[in-house]
């Protein structure tokens, strides 16, 4: 999943975005260049005070990318991230009721989108959207639901370049068996 193409879509302040580009490209080539991934900027549609940036790549190097645009200017709004999932794993990612994924979002302060059971192909691209850290650390908490085992309770290490969470302590990971409710839906 994180070799896979990623999709990072980010607003940052129209008036900044020449820092994100730079003399004559450079600072947005140096950034695709160390993070590995493709930037691409589309042409607004109306006048807004706020200037997208597409991030295509793999997930780490998108957010490797996005802390590098986020040192740049002075503030990002929210972003959405669409990352290609198997479908196999949408079952531990929702949960029995639901429970599993309303406390993936409230844990990470992030929307999750999951196709519905229509969408086409073998993988279909879950979509979050929140604050860029949230939204990372979300994906990291999903991952080790669905490939790590977190869903039983196990500790896990975050993959390679996600974040940790912020608190300092270890990583932590959703209990489908405890009621969401029954959690602090912040920490």
């Amino acid at each position: 999943v994180l070799r896979d193409s990623a999709v990072l879509s980010l607003w940052c302040p129209a008036e900044q975005m020449g820092l994100v580009i730079g003399k004559k490209g450079v600072n947005i080539k140096r950034i695709e260049k160390e993070s590995e991934t493709q930037i691409t900027i589309p042409a607004p549609r109306n006048q807004s005070s706020w200037a997208p940036l597409c991030i295509r790549g793999a997930a780490v190097g998108a957010l490797k990318a996005s802390r590098a645009i986020e040192d740049v200017v002075e503030e990002l709004d929210d972003c959405v991230l669409n990352v290609p999932f198997p479908r196999r794993c949408y079952p531990a990612i929702v949960g029995h009721a639901g429970q599993v994924i309303k406390k993936l979002s409230a844990d990470n302060r992030t929307r999750i989108f999951v196709p519905n059971k229509d969408a086409q192909g073998q993988r279909a691209h879950l979509e979050l959207e929140g604050q860029v850290e949230d939204v990372f650390r979300c994906l990291r908490d999903i991952m080790a639901v669905t490939f790590i085992g977190g869903s039983k309770g196990n500790a896990a290490e975050p993959p390679n370049g996600l974040p940790s969470k912020s608190n300092g302590e270890g990583a932590k990971t959703p209990d489908a068996s405890k009621d969401a409710a029954g959690e602090s839906a912040k920490e």
